[in-house]
């Protein structure tokens, strides 16, 4: 069946939202239908009802694929959107936090030893030098 101009154009609006959403990522955009039409409408590209984009599910799944491949979930991973998977993905988010929490302990001491050499071993202030640069940071022992 051949399609007519504004069918074109409505499909090529339709494939950029899509390229648009897997560019976000699933936590800021996933991919559905629902969530499609939602975006459509709130732009004024379509008015009407999802069954729109009905004839257009071959490519919203097609586009869903490719933003599942893009993320980092396993396909053991529970279904996005349920509990399990925000349990889960909870987890994650705490195991990358404490990770980073030594890394910046460890970055702490680091810079510590350096200014102590610095000092000891010169008539320069580094502290001092340093201080605007880290002042922002309240938290960091002077």
């Amino acid at each position: 069946m051949a399609k007519n101009a504004r069918s074109i154009k409505l499909d090529k609006a339709i494939e950029a939202e899509l390229n648009i959403m897997q560019t976000q990522g699933i936590e800021k955009a996933p991919i559905s239908a629902v969530t499609l039409h939602e975006r459509l409408i709130a732009k004024g590209v379509i008015t009407g009802k999802l069954s729109t984009l009905t004839s257009r599910a071959d490519m919203i799944a097609e586009y869903r694929f490719l933003q599942m491949s893009d993320s980092d979930m396993d396909k053991d991973e529970p279904k996005y959107g349920t509990v399990e998977y925000y349990k889960g993905r909870n987890q994650k988010l705490i195991a990358q936090n404490s990770e980073l929490t030594k890394q910046l302990s460890a970055n702490t001491a680091a810079l510590d030893i350096i200014i102590k050499t610095v000092e000891s071993q010169s008539a320069v202030k580094i502290e001092e030098l340093i201080r605007n640069i880290l002042m922002p940071m309240e938290d960091v022992p002077f």
